[in-house]
């Protein structure tokens, strides 16, 4: 009976060590737009360029109607955003999270400026 109880413990350890790992090293793509979008009948303008980092990766530039790909590990990100509005830097920073089932999110980065909560949605990719 002890060594069944053994087992048994031994065998969730493992399934629960098994689900740890697949939240957390699971990868998403996320892609970087800033090209003019309509929210909710609000429009928001492309920037000419801004400072993109996710994580602790390295700052990328994006430039006016440009879409750059980040690919991400895990479920927990952060994304700063560098931009100059009227000769002043600005920074926006904005943790968020990503759901296990979709692969590929698409982040409105002239939506995130201006301050929309519509600025990620997931991103399907028709064949």
């Amino acid at each position: 009976m002890k060594r069944i109880a053994i087992r048994s413990a031994a065998l969730a350890l493992l399934v629960l060590l098994a689900l740890f790992f697949y939240f957390t090293g699971k990868g998403h793509s996320l892609l970087l737009d800033n090209k003019t979008v309509t929210l909710g009948g609000v429009e928001y303008a492309a920037l000419n360029m801004l400072e993109v980092k996710v994580d602790r990766g390295e700052d990328r530039e994006i430039f006016k109607r440009d879409r750059i790909k980040e690919d991400v590990v895990g479920q927990g990100h952060k994304i700063t955003v560098t931009y100059l509005d009227k000769g002043m830097e600005k920074v926006i920073e904005e943790k968020f999270r990503i759901r296990t089932g979709q692969d590929m999110y698409l982040i409105s980065l002239p939506a995130l400026i201006g301050g929309s909560d519509q600025w990620l949605e997931p991103f399907d990719v028709e064949p």
